[in-house]
């Protein structure tokens, strides 16, 4: 997401393997309705734009 031009169609594939890895049922349906939505685009978009102010998007593990 950090590149020039994204492939938004990377993001759903790389939830997919998150769901996988963490999810259970719910959350793998939750992966195909996302990228059946093109909400990926959406997801680079705002991306593009805190990079155009300078912040930068985010995902961590929780501590317990």
């Amino acid at each position: 997401m950090e590149e020039k031009d994204p492939e938004p169609e990377l993001l759903p594939l790389g939830l997919a393997h998150v769901a996988a890895a963490l999810g259970n049922d719910s959350d793998r349906q939750w992966v195909r309705d996302f990228a059946a939505n093109n909400k990926s685009q959406s997801v680079c978009e705002f991306a593009q734009w805190l990079d155009n102010l300078g912040l930068k998007l985010q995902i961590s593990s929780k501590s317990n």
